[in-house]
């Protein structure tokens, strides 16, 4: 069997190793683990990306090696206080995509009769979205069990536009 060869970055995620020799930065680098990835799709950029899942042994583990963007050209590093960093590491993850944990509604916006909302997912992950028409009010399940795909989710609250007000939160399932 033909051995193949690589020159890695200083953090770099090989699933299989069998019949490579390695070379170049190799202290921080991980092997022989499911990198935990998403299907190839459109999550933003020029390019397909696999997302990472929630659980990639990748989150965290790399270093941007003074990149500022990741390769849909979204911030790099965003630093997951409740993953550790790999040592050597500055809170990057591996690879071509920087997940983020951050559960954060964009701004409503209306769509007709219509109100979208966005917020960025983690793959792996189920999330749903509540809604209240008065502050004083509890939250009413509007959506449950959308899975994440690892990019921006844009779901519809339909009608809701000629509403007086309502209030929005995206909640991530247990």
């Amino acid at each position: 069997m033909p051995t193949r060869s690589f020159a890695l970055s200083p953090q770099s995620l090989i699933q299989d190793t069998n019949g490579c020799a390695i070379t170049n930065l190799t202290a921080h680098n991980l092997y022989n683990q499911d990198p935990k990835l998403g299907p190839l799709a459109d999550l933003g950029g020029s390019a397909l990306t696999h997302a990472l899942r929630y659980d990639s042994p990748a989150l965290d583990a790399g270093h941007s090696g003074g990149l500022t963007t990741d390769q849909r050209g979204l911030p790099r590093p965003i630093d997951d206080p409740n993953t550790p960093n790999a040592e050597g590491g500055d809170g990057s993850d591996i690879g071509a995509y920087e997940a983020d944990p951050s559960l954060r509604l964009a701004a409503p916006e209306r769509v007709g009769s219509d109100v979208r909302l966005r917020f960025n997912t983690l793959f792996g992950r189920n999330y749903g979205v509540e809604s209240k028409d008065n502050i004083e009010d509890m939250w009413s399940v509007l959506m449950n069990n959308i899975p994440g795909t690892g990019g921006a989710l844009l779901p519809v609250d339909i009608g809701a536009a000629a509403l007086p007000h309502r209030f929005y939160r995206a909640v991530q399932s247990p």
